[in-house]
């Protein structure tokens, strides 16, 4: 073909006139989801904002209850029963209620954690009241335990930690021993003490349910945000779907299939025909995506069979390299668990490989169900009996949590695993083969305390 001939214009509408204007609707309707997508992470925000601020309040009023609760049985427990049959002194209510008391969760300590917060006058007022019946019931409770603690040896009383002492009027000084027990117990017995005790349960229970209905209204409003945004967001990805479908098909039709000569005749190894100009351009794509299909799915078989351990359907060792290879420096947490399959060996030669195997898919099993619900938790068949699984941006608490399931899904599916494990907060002032040798040394010594014990068991 002569490079400086000019190609004649085919008839149709021109590229640019189909494009941009579909480029303007494509832009109004991406700052449409971009500005839907903000708006329903903003409301999404201040419904977790409601509900974490009245769970706090709940949790500030139920501790108030909580600790009077613990104050009064803990006094009653000793008020009624202040010695034990041995003739000593019952101290443990004692101890427990003199430590209660280091806790703040009564009275002006719950008044004060709700001072400037966004609260109704009423509700503060009832606050009020049942904080100050706390602090009434307390002011019984030590009257009473003071009546009490009078009438033993002081000798008895020097390990107890120090209690407020309400001083005793001149006639319960004059009172005898079991006068005074008695006055301590008709204290806690009273009207006067089961009335404050009423009090705080009613407005307690008033409290929590007010500030329930105030969450859930409150909640209701944000989450009708976010449904009318997330409904727009719907319609607008819809439009923009609908109309990438059009394009598509207008593409295909005005521009790509009357090329479709061109890639033919370089199919064929024959000379391009002037008139056809670009009409092969649409086969070639066709046939380079096909080609490029073949391969991308022949690379993905390559992929699984090299990577995925065939018994298990886990990640394979290869695989755990390259994952680490990735990890190694980034600045996260993260938590290493190596896991060996307990008495893999006298499974096999006492009831044969296939045994075996599904021991080793059940360990598999109950491994990837314990760290399942980590977002960022990858479990490996490192070999043989051995099984791994890296958690990154995890806590200490959720370590322990997770050895928990651990324990109650091996019971559950018939597993016995050594369990080793190691956690650096900040990977970047470690490094994996340290984690890796350090949870390889705790998986050893804890398949050293289960081996031991099943000889112990066998051998009593």
């Amino acid at each position: 073909m002569n490079p400086n001939k000019k190609i004649k214009k085919t008839d149709g509408i021109p590229t640019r006139k189909i494009v941009l204007p579909i480029a303007i609707i494509l832009v109004i309707l991406h700052l449409v989801i971009v500005s839907s997508i903000f708006l329903i992470s903003q409301a999404s925000g201040e419904m977790t904002s409601i509900m974490q601020t009245y769970s706090g309040y709940i949790s500030d009023v139920v501790d108030l209850q909580g600790g009077s609760s613990f104050l009064s049985e803990t006094s009653t427990s000793f008020l009624l029963r202040p010695t034990l049959e041995s003739g000593r002194l019952n101290s443990t209510p004692l101890f427990a209620y003199a430590n209660e008391l280091q806790r703040p969760r009564r009275g002006a300590d719950i008044q004060k954690r709700f001072e400037g917060k966004e609260i109704d006058a009423e509700i503060l007022q009832k606050i009020d009241v049942a904080a100050e019946s706390t602090s009434t019931m307390m002011e019984i409770q030590l009257h009473a335990i003071a009546l009490t603690l009078s009438t033993y040896p002081a000798s008895e009383l020097s390990d107890l930690p120090p209690l407020p002492h309400p001083a005793l009027t001149e006639e319960e000084n004059a009172m005898t021993n079991e006068q005074k027990l008695a006055r301590s117990v008709e204290l806690i017995a009273g009207k006067e003490y089961s009335d404050h005790k009423k009090i705080v349960s009613d407005n307690v229970s008033i409290i929590n349910r007010t500030f329930q209905i105030k969450m859930q209204d409150r909640s209701i409003v944000q989450l009708k945000k976010v449904n009318f945004f997330r409904t727009l967001l719907w319609i607008t990805t819809i439009l923009v779907i609908d109309i990438l479908l059009v394009s598509f098909v207008l593409l295909i039709r005005l521009l790509v299939y009357p090329l479709r000569g061109f890639v033919h005749g370089i199919n064929k190894g024959t000379k391009i025909r002037e008139n056809q100009g670009l009409a092969e351009v649409r086969l070639v794509a066709r046939s380079y995506n096909e080609l490029l299909e073949k391969k991308t799915s022949f690379e993905n078989v390559l992929r699984s069979v090299a990577e995925t351990d065939a018994l298990t359907d886990l990640p394979n060792r290869y695989c755990m390299e390259q994952y680490l290879m990735l990890k190694e420096e980034e600045d996260i947490s993260i938590a290493f668990f190596l896991f060996d399959v307990n008495f893999l060996k006298k499974t096999n030669d006492r009831e044969g490989h296939l045994a075996g195997d599904a021991l080793l898919k059940r360990a598999a099993h109950c491994i990837s169900t314990c760290f399942e619900s980590f977002p960022d938790a990858k479990c490996f068949r490192y070999g043989g009996d051995e099984f791994t699984a890296i958690v990154k941006n995890c806590h200490e608490d959720e370590i322990r949590e997770v050895l928990a399931r651990l324990e109650k899904e091996e019971k559950n599916s018939n597993v016995s695993m050594a369990i080793g494990y190691a956690y650096a907060p900040d990977i970047g002032k470690t490094s994996i083969k340290a984690l890796f040798s350090d949870a390889d040394k705790k998986m050893y010594e804890h398949k050293k305390l289960i081996h031991d014990r099943a000889s112990e068991e066998k051998n009593p």
